[in-house]
């Protein structure tokens, strides 16, 4: 998994801020960034080229060293929540194995992951809480990326084609 971190992200992290190489496959791509949501920390983690995203509350510099298996096991619940099959997390998985940290080049993944706070922050104050729930609300509101899409559908089309090239193999 790359992760493209904003600078609050690098600050959090202790990483610094290295341009994402040419090469970088685009499907390993996502955005992270550190948002405040109630009086704790919380890593959103939102897809490139789908907007799919994983909210994981409760984030601790304590726990940083782990921090990678968290976010891999997050990142499963959510995929199992929206109904991906198992070839299909399987293949977006494998993308998800080895993290690496760069420096964030898409502003336009930034300003949704902006409007996703916002309305992360709405659904917290009507009493939802648990990631998963959270997480499900964002993937299952549209967004503009060529006409307008869901996240989950969007990452269920990139799914399907990973794994159809991956049995051509």
């Amino acid at each position: 998994m790359i992760i493209q971190t904003t600078k609050k992200l690098e600050c959090f992290l202790g990483t610094h801020g290295i341009p994402l190489p040419s090469f970088a496959e685009p499907r390993a791509c996502w955005h992270g960034n550190i948002l405040q949501l109630g009086r704790h920390k919380a890593l959103l983690l939102t897809h490139n080229e789908s907007y799919y995203s994983v909210l994981i509350q409760g984030v601790t510099k304590k726990e940083l060293p782990s921090l990678t298996k968290r976010i891999y096991a997050r990142l499963k619940e959510q995929l199992l929540r929206d109904n991906f099959t198992p070839k299909e997390i399987e293949t977006l998985l494998l993308f998800s194995e080895a993290f690496s940290y760069f420096k964030s080049s898409n502003r336009r993944v930034l300003g949704v992951m902006n409007d996703m706070a916002k309305t992360l922050e709405i659904h917290r104050t009507y009493g939802e809480s648990d990631d998963v729930s959270l997480s499900s609300h964002l993937n299952n509101t549209p967004y503009a990326i060529n006409g307008v899409i869901y996240p989950r559908n969007a990452l269920k089309e990139i799914a399907l084609e990973m794994v159809m090239m991956k049995e051509l193999m």
